[in-house]
């Protein structure tokens, strides 16, 4: 447990440390229109590998996967670290996401193989809280490293970890293998399916991150990115339906009115969690003129919410069996806390600000995992990685809509506000 917690750390960690930072490591190399791409492409890739991960583990097996990615996350850390260029930066933290995703996505469906379905309620909270705190943490870290040392030991600490991780999954994790050959294994896996996923997916989450911020919501690069993207998703889940026996994702899954509704719950509370963890800090810093430390603690009191609510759901939901009553508490709380932050302004006390992110926090710490237990049982076995990695892929999506909204909206404001003062 302890190696799937501290690879779930890093790996969530990664997503967010550099939200305070990125526009200071790009002034180092001098190529601040580039900036942005340090946490496009970690996302990118990530959120990619999240979706086709489960279905790779089913073939290849758990353990190995799992050594597979954190290996590869160890290299886009090491390389990361010793950039040399903003190209290279941006490579490298390509490679970390392959690694982060994967590594995520996975925690979760092993706890599933190591624990029944009414105890796995009390460890995938307990994840919950985990992945909730380095969200959360992770723009404050990575702003206190950058204002008292280099920002190349964010990329550092991550190596011990990996190593450590590396052995006590080698060591401590039995499940079973798969079963034929390396080759054999090799040919199960549906590369077309791969292929048209990846394909379709990347100009879809580089029009959600170009919309508003690099270039307008109704301009022709992030329309064709969108039409051409959806449109190459159309394609990819004909194909999987009509002619792959194995497909990497199967599209049947979607018809189960209950993983349906509980993919949308797990997207919304993912657009609010990874959206507040990236703009909150953003907002500081912009507006309140914020330390990059001070302005990831404004986001503590809803990393609070996430670690006080996620355990206390799995306790519930393992003494008693039932996952609807938190998910509809979470509902509540999660839209009371989204609905005050409209109220965010300069002006807004301290106090208020603490109460909007906490319920914000309790809300998202009560929907998520019972939803994906939800999902788990929904499905039969021989789907439960699939259906687990596919509710880590679509909660990173939701974050990524969500930050991209955010962020533009945010941006128009700033815009307006300079526009405002110099007219005066």
């Amino acid at each position: 447990i302890a190696s799937l917690a501290s690879l779930s750390f890093i790996s969530s960690l990664d997503a967010t440390i550099m939200a305070s930072i990125y526009v200071p490591v790009a002034s180092d190399f001098d190529a601040l229109g580039q900036a942005v791409w340090i946490i496009t492409t970690y996302m990118l890739s990530s959120t990619i590998v999240q979706a086709i991960i489960g279905k790779i583990s089913d073939i290849l097996g758990r353990v190995e996967t799992t050594l597979t990615c954190t290996a590869i996350f160890l290299v886009g850390s090491v390389l990361c670290g010793a950039s040399q260029s903003m190209n290279m930066l941006i490579a490298s933290r390509t490679i970390q996401g392959i690694g982060g995703g994967g590594g995520m996505g996975l925690t979760i469906v092993m706890l599933g193989d190591i624990f029944s379905e009414r105890e796995r309620g009390k460890y995938i909270g307990i994840f919950a809280a985990i992945v909730g705190i380095a969200t959360v943490v992770g723009p404050v870290m990575g702003g206190g490293i950058v204002e008292h040392a280099s920002w190349r030991i964010v990329f550092w600490i991550n190596i011990p970890i990996c190593i450590i991780s590396m052995a006590l999954i080698f060591f401590t994790l039995k499940l079973p293998k798969t079963k034929g050959t390396f080759k054999e294994k090799i040919k199960r896996i549906d590369f077309i399916g791969c292929v048209l996923f990846t394909i379709g997916m990347v100009p879809i989450l580089l029009g959600l991150s170009w919309g508003g911020q690099q270039y307008e919501w109704t301009s022709a690069q992030v329309l064709a990115c969108l039409i051409c993207g959806f449109v190459v998703l159309l394609v990819f889940g004909y194909v999987e339906y009509r002619f792959v026996a194995d497909p990497i994702i199967p599209v049947r899954l979607l018809g189960n009115h209950n993983v349906l509704a509980a993919l949308g719950g797990v997207f919304a509370t993912g657009g609010v969690m990874y959206g507040l963890s990236n703009v909150i800090p953003t907002w500081e810093l912009a507006i309140k003129h914020a330390s990059t430390i001070s302005g990831g603690l404004h986001i503590l009191p809803m990393a609070l919410g996430v670690v006080l609510a996620s355990p206390l759901c799995g306790i519930y939901m393992t003494r008693t069996g039932r996952f609807l009553i938190p998910i509809r508490v979470g509902a509540v709380l999660a839209a009371a806390g989204a609905s005050l932050l409209l109220l965010y302004k300069a002006s807004t006390g301290m106090a208020e600000r603490v109460i909007y992110l906490f319920l914000a926090g309790l809300g998202i710490g009560f929907i998520s995992q019972p939803a994906l237990i939800v999902c788990q049982a929904s499905v039969s076995g021989r789907h439960m990685a699939t259906v687990t990695t596919s509710f880590a892929f679509i909660r990173t999506l939701g974050g990524i809509l969500a930050t991209s909204i955010m962020t533009s909206i945010l941006d128009s404001r700033i815009k307006t506000g300079i526009t405002g003062l110099v007219n005066e």
